[in-house]
C-alpha cells in the first residue's frame, strides 16, 4: 500500500494479477505488486467482452493504482521470471504460445 510516497521497506509478498483479484480478502498484511501486475489488471478492460465486466476490472485497476505503490519489473527480475517460467513448462511437460495457451511439443 502507499506509504508517504515511498515504497514499503522490509518483507513482503508480491502479488500477481489473478491473486489479486481472486483473493482480495485473503492478501498479506502489507501486500506488494509489480508493475506487471498493474499491465496485466490494464489490459483487462481492454479485453472484456461485456460491458458490465469492462467497468468491474476497471474499477479493479483504478483500486490497484490507488492502493499500490508497484516494485519496478526491471532486467534481473525479466530474468528470473523466465527461469521459472522455463521450469514450470518444463515440470508440465507443455510448452506455452506468446498467447498463453497450452501446448504439447513443438515451438510456441
Amino acid at each position: 500500500m502507499r506509504t508517504s510516497g515511498s515504497r514499503l521497506a522490509g518483507p513482503g509478498h508480491v502479488v500477481d494479477a489473478a491473486e489479486l483479484l481472486e483473493r482480495l480478502a485473503a492478501l498479506p498484511a502489507e501486500p506488494l505488486i509489480t508493475a506487471v501486475t498493474l499491465a496485466e489488471l490494464a489490459a483487462g478492460p481492454l479485453v472484456a467482452d461485456e460491458e458490465s465486466e469492462r467497468a468491474a476490472r476497471q474499477a479493479y485497476l483504478q483500486q490497484a493504482e490507488a492502493d499500490f505503490d508497484p516494485l519496478p519489473f526491471d532486467a534481473d527480475a525479466a530474468r528470473a521470471f523466465g527461469r521459472v517460467a522455463a521450469s514450470l513448462r518444463r515440470a508440465r511437460g507443455g510448452r506455452r504460445s506468446r498467447a498463453g495457451v497450452e501446448r504439447s511439443g513443438g515451438s510456441p
